[in-house]
């Protein structure tokens, strides 16, 4: 009779022994399974965060530093800088721009509530990959946007519109027009410009009720106002007008002040879990009281509480291991010792002490088998809900202890970043990355996988195998007759 018989034979004869081990494994199967379950969907969320995240490094002038040292030189932050901190491994886009204002009382800029004087935002990119459009917060609707070329133009400065400034003075793509940069009535600089493209800002909606007196409708009114008024140019455009405002200063000021214009850099790094490395590899390079700010710490709050799911899960796991380990040595210690005589015929006849080890073991897998596809079901139904709800409130008492730096918790449960006026964000027209509770919770995804049942079962039949060899291996290497006593 072979081992596949008498492991089967074996099975059926003693029900009682059997269906004990099933349910011990089975309730440490259950641990095991969820506690897997939810390491693995912990795994996934966290990347499906960090890929739906948006982690956006600026850098600041710490301007009280500054003040309490009572420095006399103020140091700079240049292009070459930015450009060498861009070029970072972990940065995946980076640019900079300068903003000022010139005027043009021939031309009429968008004021709804006031008379227009013909002042305009303009702002100079570095490069042609402008965020606001790549990122949809405007799109163009005619025209192109800027390539390389446009950034050495000199003589006529290439310009992206807004549709409303378009069409309050009748300009199209291929329209010219001057700005002026006034001192005195007739002392003034001149800048040629040529449209080439125009875009729509979506997000234009007005409220003009004069019977609202809300203060953050008027604010955001005023907002949406200056973005219509902004003219998009390349960077080269604006720091020619510095230069040239530098030296007009400089031939009727007695003792004049070159002004410096002030760059306002980003950059989205690839991975928020990557910002560590990539304020540690740079930090050297920024010039005396300027910092990296990351503008976005929405991770730092859902991070913690995900770590902690996953610190309680594996708490869990571990538990489960030790204890299926534990259960089976001594079930099997106690199964051996009752089927002592049985296992010492069997080597006194002359079987193999290999046939009675793949018999032990058949018996105890097949069992064990069984026990582990039943828990993985029963720990998946468990693991739903005990991590959502476990989840849920981690994110909500995380929340609470994060209000700080802007970070909110917004009505629908999510967290959102929202950057004053002055901020470089609110001057790239950057969103922050909304995440509301549900949706996190939706990204942890416990949903049945082929890939968590194959690794829970290989887990739970390596722990068994492993569980089972000690004791089987001590009884084989006892002398048959001192076992038939």
């Amino acid at each position: 009779m072979n081992f596949f018989v008498r492991s089967r034979i074996s099975i059926v004869r003693q029900p009682i022994k059997s269906i004990l081990l099933f349910l011990l494994l089975l309730v440490v199967g259950v641990f095991l399974s969820a506690a897997l379950i939810t390491n693995q969907a912990i795994t996934t969320t966290e990347q499906s965060i960090r890929n739906y995240m948006r982690p956006v490094v600026t850098i600041e002038f710490d301007e009280n530093l500054f003040t309490e040292n009572q420095s006399d030189t103020k140091s700079y932050l240049t292009s070459e800088i930015i450009s060498s901190i861009g070029e970072s491994s972990s940065v995946t886009y980076f640019n900079y721009m300068v903003q000022s204002h010139l005027s043009n009382r021939h031309m009429i800029n968008f004021c709804p509530w006031d008379q227009p004087w013909g002042l305009f935002v303009i702002r100079g990119f570095a490069n042609e990959n402008i965020f606001q459009f790549e990122d949809g917060i405007l799109e163009l609707i005619d025209g192109r946007l800027f390539v390389e070329e446009d950034f050495l133009q000199i003589a006529e400065i290439p310009v992206l519109l807004n549709e409303k400034i378009a069409e309050l003075n009748s300009l199209e793509v291929g329209s010219q027009f001057q700005l002026n940069k006034h001192y005195t009535e007739y002392n003034y600089i001149t800048t040629n410009f040529i449209v080439i493209g125009i875009y729509r800002d979506p997000n234009e909606d007005f409220v003009l009720d004069p019977n609202i007196r809300d203060i953050q409708v008027t604010i955001d009114n005023l907002i949406r106002e200056r973005n219509i008024n902004t003219i998009y140019m390349p960077i080269t455009a604006i720091l020619n007008i510095y230069q040239q405002h530098n030296e007009r200063i400089s031939q009727f000021a007695h003792n004049p002040e070159n002004i410096f214009p002030s760059l306002s850099p980003i950059f989205v790094v690839a991975d928020p879990m990557l910002l560590p490395q990539f304020v540690n590899e740079n930090s050297d390079l920024l010039p005396e009281y300027f910092y990296f700010v990351d503008e976005f710490n929405t991770f730092e709050i859902i991070g913690p509480s995900i770590q902690s799911i996953n610190n309680i899960s594996n708490g869990i796991l571990i538990g489960s291991i030790v204890a299926t380990i534990l259960i089976v040595l001594l079930l099997i210690g106690l199964f051996l010792k009752d089927r002592r005589h049985e296992i010492g015929i069997y080597i006194a006849l002359g079987d193999k002490k290999s046939n009675i080890l793949k018999q032990v073991l058949f018996e105890v897998l097949t069992i064990s088998f069984l026990a582990i596809i039943c828990s993985f079901f029963i720990g998946n139904v468990l693991a739903n809900h005990v991590s959502n709800e476990l989840l849920h409130q981690e994110l909500i008492n995380q929340s609470t202890r994060s209000l700080i730096d802007g970070v909110t918790l917004n009505s629908g449960g999510g967290f959102t970043f929202n950057p004053n006026d002055t901020s470089i964000l609110s001057r790239y027209r950057i969103t922050a990355t909304e995440l509301d509770i549900y949706e996190v919770i939706e990204m942890f995804d416990l949903s049945f996988s082929v890939q968590y049942l194959l690794l829970t079962l290989i887990t739970g039949l390596v722990v068994v195998l492993i569980s089972v060899s000690f004791p089987i291996m001590k009884s084989l290497k006892s002398n048959p007759k001192k076992t038939l006593l």
